[in-house]
């Protein structure tokens, strides 16, 4: 490059690397860049299953899955901190709705309440991330514990006949994806230069497989009101 000056350099770079080294490049970490394919892919494919099944409120878990494609690729690709900002809060895009979801199965959310309590949680959740962009892992962290403890007692509820497979699937999926993220960011296992596949490839493509389950587990679920 120009002046020995790689192309984001003029950015502000982001809090949290991963073990794949940064190439002067345009895609600085190419293996955790491409890897988001599968999230615009797998988001393309419920959208056109929520179409198909006219589940209006659930095409936004393909449409939030497309969101932290693009999100984490510009992330991954920039490696600045507003590109970090974006991944974030893309994933709370996602992660909001099955807490409001699981608002209204628990009661504590009316139907009529569903749509401005998934636009405030995905709001405050930007502006949080915006100015707080170093806790995100922990934010990520808070709204899945919060999902997995509403599910939780759901469950212990038995106050409806549920299918359980998808959201079992869901959590083993994700729980290896966690595993593997955990081995490359703490470079247990760790091959900087590596550009081709690597752990947090793996935990990307994982993902995606895990925003499908959350499909499948809610699709057995009436219509709310999330939809326009």
């Amino acid at each position: 490059m120009l002046n020995n000056q790689c192309p984001w350099d003029q950015y502000e770079p982001a809090t949290r690397h991963f073990c794949e080294a940064e190439l002067c490049q345009w895609i600085t970490k190419p293996a955790e860049s491409w890897s988001n394919i599968g999230f615009v892919l797998i988001g393309a494919y419920l959208i056109h299953k929520a179409s198909k099944s006219n589940r209006k409120n659930l095409s936004l878990v393909g449409i939030c899955s497309i969101l932290v494609g693009i999100g984490s690729f510009i992330f991954h690709a920039t490696a600045t901190r507003w590109g970090q900002v974006l991944d974030v809060s893309a994933m709370m895009w996602l992660l909001s709705l099955p807490l409001v979801l699981n608002g209204a199965r628990l009661k504590v959310l009316k139907d009529s309440q569903v749509k401005m309590a998934y636009a405030l949680f995905s709001l405050l959740s930007t502006v949080f991330i915006t100015f707080f962009t170093k806790w995100g892992i922990a934010y990520f962290g808070v709204f899945v514990a919060v999902g997995v403890f509403s599910e939780l007692k759901l469950f212990l509820n038995k106050a409806n006949k549920v299918n359980y497979k998808p959201y079992i699937k869901l959590l083993v999926t994700f729980f290896v994806a966690l595993g593997i993220w955990i081995t490359d960011t703490f470079k247990i296992i760790c091959d900087p230069n590596n550009h081709i596949f690597n752990g947090h490839a793996a935990w990307h493509l994982l993902c995606a497989l895990a925003v499908y389950y959350i499909y499948e587990f809610y699709s057995q679920f009436p219509e709310n009101k999330l939809e326009s």
